[in-house]
């Protein structure tokens, strides 16, 4: 089994797919237009795939190690996922909390792409978070985050 959760930016400046579309596929970067970090869940740690360092430590230490590294996507320091929304996060995708943080725009089950009609979530950040085994999606769910 393979847990995989992707943390991605819409640039100010997006303004379409490769294809001119406005949809946004989580996972294609060439496609969408987009910056993604994918990191692979093990029982000890997130190792993010695209930088190949690892977050260890408890799990309040790694929702700052995801904000942080929110911030290095966005180039920005005062644009990135707080730690109390990436929390949320993460309580949502294991199912502990029904309860969803304002900053959360999107929040759905089942979809890996979403679309970006009249620039509506340029400066957002989405995430998604996929379960997989023997090439079956067993659960994957879709953020889009807007700050504030």
């Amino acid at each position: 089994m393979a847990i995989i959760f992707t943390i991605g930016y819409i640039p100010k400046s997006w303004e379409s797919d490769s294809s001119g579309d406005k949809t946004i596929i989580v996972g294609d970067i060439d496609h969408s237009n987009t910056i993604e970090y994918e990191y692979k869940i093990n029982d000890d740690n997130f190792e993010n795939l695209t930088t190949q360092n690892v977050i260890d430590g408890s799990m309040d230490e790694t929702y700052m190690a995801l904000s942080s590294d929110s911030v290095k996507l966005s180039k920005d320091d005062s644009i990135s996922i707080p730690f109390l929304v990436m929390k949320n996060i993460y309580e949502l995708c294991l199912e502990e909390t029904g309860d969803v943080d304002s900053w959360i725009n999107l929040y759905e089950e089942g979809i890996s792409e979403f679309k970006n009609n009249r620039k509506k979530y340029n400066e957002c950040f989405y995430c998604r978070y996929l379960v997989e085994e023997d090439d079956e999606i067993l659960r994957e769910a879709l953020f889009v985050i807007k700050p504030n």
